[in-house]
């Protein structure tokens, strides 16, 4: 599939730390430092997003509009924006000025949730509008469909054009408002057609495949027709992803005919973009090839046409010596996969339900953990030295980017000083690969998923109700009562402290009798971490 992505004129919700986002989500634009030019201030920035997802073929299917219209920054920005499943497939990026369009780059990146937005640089204010455009049929294979930690799979993309002639809904500003959209119709794609750096990329990254990317040569097997050589990447971890496909092409298009100026089915979706178009925006070279004055164009000019190509397909990656096929509609992050049949264990259990959790864990890597209280080093005043003074008091932490179906979060503090944890914590891949075995100093259960704080608590002030704690610190006692600082700081040299947070797809038993540490990793959909050092004396 293909899509147009067409850039006009401006609108949208102010700016934080030089990021704007609209106020549906759809759509952020990131902000270079010192880009805005004098006189503008980021929080005059603003994002909005129209959607319609019911238009007839050719025609608009977003639009993204940026204000102050026609403003050019001294920097590009980046804009992103989410791609409706409508447009999945692949799509052309063009920037009009007036009746003037030029071709654009950009990139399709797929979020935690397995959602794919299109991202592209942008140098002034103006509207970008997505539009269907089926230039190419593209599939993607994959050499098994499901594997297991430590296989390998294969993958493989075929291209077709299509034959059909091609309509296209261009933007101009007209005496009246309603009739705001010309079309525009091309014969369809001939040769000769190249292709530049094609992909094939698992999406997850380094911690659930390797390599996350990897290169293919696209070879023409007969007239418009193409396929890549195979590719391939290792599983590192259980996850559900979907490998995608792809790579830009460069062709020419032979207009047929051009429309007078019209209203259409979208008709509302038209003039709500007619009315935040007040003028076209200054022409600014946008980072494509030349630009062509559309109104200009008769039947028989050709127009040279950059279009990205982009295919996906899901995949499952289990747990070693898990099995099973078949279909199922659960889904732990979103994305619909095919269904693994009842696994069972020797003696007949069913362990389905681990298929869903254990084995299906760790598919977003999404969440982030960070304290306010504790940096590189822990303040003294979390531990045993002052914990009398200070009332016993734990640091406050923080998170965002939870996975969809968290049931709990939890969060884990543990001594790892050994040699083997060093060099585990050195490899990137804690968790996701082998698993940090240390002492264990804290363990916090029962936090809601639907929080990103958990605060700082003390004698007077516990920690919130639900919450439940397991001490693994140095005891002490005040007035017969026994307290426990977290954080040892007794004897000579340093000690190593791993924070961790778990995202769980099933809440734990507190008291349980299992090993923590694995326990944790094979029922979390997310993991983050970070290291703080103790001075000891």
């Amino acid at each position: 599939m293909v899509f147009l992505v067409v850039l006009v004129s401006a609108c949208g919700g102010g700016a934080s730390d030089g990021v704007v986002e609209s106020g549906d989500g759809r759509a952020t634009l990131s902000l270079q430092p010192g880009s805005l030019p004098d006189g503008v201030s980021p929080d005059d920035v603003q994002l909005e997003v129209l959607v319609d997802e019911t238009t007839e073929p050719g025609a608009p299917v977003v639009a993204v509009q940026l204000l102050p219209d026609g403003l050019v920054l001294t920097e590009p920005a980046t804009l992103t924006v989410a791609l409706p499943e409508a447009l999945e497939g692949g799509f052309m990026a063009i920037h009009q000025s007036g009746d003037s369009i030029e071709f654009l780059n950009g990139d399709i990146i797929q979020q935690d949730d397995g959602a794919f937005s299109f991202q592209t640089p942008i140098g002034h204010f103006s509207v970008m509008y997505l539009s269907p455009g089926p230039f190419f049929e593209a599939s993607l294979s994959l050499d098994p469909e499901q594997v297991s930690v430590g296989q390998t799979q294969d993958a493989a993309a075929t291209i077709a054009a299509k034959t059909d002639p091609i309509s296209m809904w261009f933007y101009f500003e007209e005496s009246d408002p309603e009739d705001t959209f010309r079309l525009f119709r091309f014969a369809a794609l001939q040769e000769p057609v190249s292709f530049g750096d094609a992909e094939i990329r698992w999406s997850r990254g380094i911690r659930f495949w390797n390599p996350k990317v990897r290169s293919a040569k696209i070879i023409e097997t007969q007239f418009l027709e193409w396929e890549t050589s195979p590719a391939s990447s290792t599983c590192l971890g259980p996850n559900k992803t979907k490998p995608y496909f792809v790579s830009r092409s460069a062709f020419s298009l032979t207009l047929l005919s051009r429309g007078e100026p019209v209203p259409r089915g979208f008709v509302q979706f038209s003039r709500r973009l007619a009315g935040e178009l007040t003028k076209p925006p200054p022409s600014v070279g946008a980072g494509g090839g030349g630009s062509v004055k559309l109104l200009d164009m008769s039947p028989g000019d050709t127009i040279d046409v950059v279009a990205f190509i982009f295919e996906t397909e899901p995949s499952i990656c289990t747990k070693a010596g898990a099995s099973g096929s078949g279909t199922t509609t659960t889904s732990l992050s979103g994305i619909t996969t095919t269904e693994l049949d009842t696994a069972t264990t020797g003696t007949g259990q069913d362990t389905s339900a681990a298929l869903e959790c254990e084995d299906l864990a760790l598919t977003s890597d999404s969440l982030i953990f960070t304290s306010p209280d504790v940096g590189e080093e822990i303040p003294d005043r979390f531990t045993q030295r002052n914990a009398y003074d200070s009332g016993f008091v734990t640091p406050a932490f923080q998170w965002s980017g939870v996975p969809v179906d968290t049931t709990e979060i939890v969060i884990f503090v543990q001594v790892v000083d050994s040699d083997h944890n060093r060099d585990i914590l050195a490899s990137g891949n804690a968790w996701y690969g082998e698993v940090p075995i240390g002492f264990q100093r804290w363990l916090v259960t029962g936090i809601d998923p639907a929080t990103s704080l958990l605060p700082g608590s003390s004698l007077d002030s516990p920690l919130p109700e639900g919450v439940i704690e397991q001490d693994g610190g140095a005891a002490v006692q005040i007035n017969g009562e026994g307290f426990t600082s977290k954080f040892v700081g007794a004897g000579v040299g340093a000690e190593t402290f791993l924070f961790t947070i778990f995202a769980l797809c099933e809440a734990p038993s507190v008291g349980r009798d299992v090993f923590w540490s694995s326990w944790l990793r094979d029922h979390a959909i997310g993991i983050d971490w970070f290291v703080s050092s103790l001075e000891k004396g």
